[in-house]
């Protein structure tokens, strides 16, 4: 499964963020099409309920989205990834909805995570009233709460188990590090779940988790 936010194998020089070219399709599609469902429509020109990446290509071509060179392929076959959620190299509905929604949630969520840093690089502060505002509203808020109690139960606290993920004591967490760490205990499922949760905890939006930052925040209850 594609990650949406920092891809772990990186973008291609000058590529937008996965967020940022998901967004775009998505709204090129609705206002070509009318809707995300009926431009899928569109690309499925052999009526076949799955999108092959040639079509993809292809249509993307016809939105003005890309071009038939190596470049424009290399985009395509980017963009194409990251929407392909089960890996099978072929794009179905299911794979196109479920990408956007959660680009979707990560991108209404970067504002926060900006102004928050914005603030603590002038000021070197950390004010969790946007931290709060990021990471404990709507479902997500349940999702983190529930990541607590189980880091907590294994490690006997949440602060010790994120401790234990700092093998070098540097006071971060690195992204590869908890990633494989909770997909391979099964607490995560997918990649995605595992990256939207990483995304949460990444409290500067820097790529790494801040240790005794969020020990900090977990006592004034503002985790």
């Amino acid at each position: 499964v594609h990650e949406l936010v920092w891809p772990l194998g990186g973008l291609a020089p000058g590529a937008r963020p996965p967020v940022e070219q998901i967004h775009a399709f998505r709204e090129r599609l609705e206002s070509t099409h009318g809707s995300t469902a009926e431009g899928f429509q569109a690309m499925d020109i052999e009526n076949r309920g799955y999108i092959s990446y040639d079509h993809f290509h292809s249509h993307l071509v016809r939105l003005r989205m890309t071009t038939l060179d190596a470049q424009g392929s290399q985009k395509a076959l980017e963009l194409f990834k990251f929407l392909d959620r089960d890996e099978d190299d072929l794009l179905s509905p299911r794979d196109c909805f479920e990408a956007m929604e959660l680009a979707e949630r990560i991108r209404l969520a970067m504002p926060a995570v900006d102004e928050a840093k914005a603030f603590a690089e002038e000021t070197g502060v950390l004010d969790t009233r946007f931290i709060r505002d990021l990471t404990v509203t709507g479902d997500l808020k349940l999702r983190v709460t529930n990541f607590r109690r189980y880091v907590a139960h294994y490690y006997g606290s949440f602060t010790d188990g994120l401790r234990a993920l700092d093998p070098d004591g540097n006071g971060f967490i690195e992204r590869d590090i908890f990633v494989k760490t909770f997909l391979s205990d099964g607490y995560f499922l997918s990649l995605p779940e595992a990256l939207e949760m990483f995304n949460a905890l990444d409290v500067m939006h820097n790529g790494k988790i801040p240790v005794e930052r969020l020990a900090i925040m977990e006592e004034w209850g503002s985790l």
